[in-house]
């Protein structure tokens, strides 16, 4: 009897494990780009190999602003690594507890600092970021610039530490729809035609 108690035990634990593996709502073929939870008009994006919270205006701030997330660089099954779309073969990293874009040198130690966990938002929305290698810390936003921290618990941390994924900022802007309305016009026998209006 114990040992089929052991069993389930262990068996919900893998089960719990599974369900809280969102690498896969993350993985893929499209590229993505990450709001802030508590300045939803900024984005995560690099910028002279740093990596900032900014405001996006321009077609270098949408390329800075777009990543892959490709299986985690150490391996590490349900966690995940961002390559920069304007620059190949860059990664987002931490060094000294900041966030770097620097090139993959194959070490192990940039595979760790290039790989973190995604787990729901810590605000219950989102995602949050645990770091492979320090697993106390997660990825989030001070002075706008990101960096690793231990979860202090205050609600600031965990707006700091959740973002939202969107459809990445470089993705081609689709033409502006043509809209069609219906128009009553009234001609001088008060009568009344309907016709469709083109509105660019």
């Amino acid at each position: 009897m114990k040992s089929i108690i052991t069993s389930i035990i262990l068996l919900v634990v893998a089960i719990s494990s599974f369900a809280q593996d969102l690498s896969a709502d993350l993985i893929g073929d499209t590229t993505l780009s990450f709001q802030s939870s508590n300045y939803p008009d900024k984005y995560i994006r690099h910028q002279s190999s740093r990596v900032k919270l900014t405001d996006i205006t321009s077609t270098l701030d949408r390329n800075d602003a777009s990543f892959v997330v490709v299986p985690s660089l150490s391996g590490q099954a349900g966690h995940v690594s961002f390559e920069s779309v304007n620059f190949p073969g860059h990664y987002l990293r931490h060094s000294g507890f900041v966030m770097y874009l620097h090139k993959n040198d194959n070490s192990d130690l940039f595979k760790k600092d290039a790989s973190f966990k995604p787990i729901k938002g810590l605000i219950g929305d989102g995602y949050s970021f645990q770091s492979e290698n320090f697993p106390d810390r997660f990825l989030r936003h001070s002075g706008f610039v990101l960096r690793i921290d231990p979860n202090n618990g205050t609600d600031i941390f965990k707006k700091d530490a959740s973002f939202f994924m969107v459809t990445a900022l470089n993705a081609p802007l689709l033409p502006t729809p043509t809209l069609k309305r219906r128009v009553v016009i009234e001609n001088p026998d008060d009568l009344y035609m309907l016709f469709d209006c083109t509105v660019h």
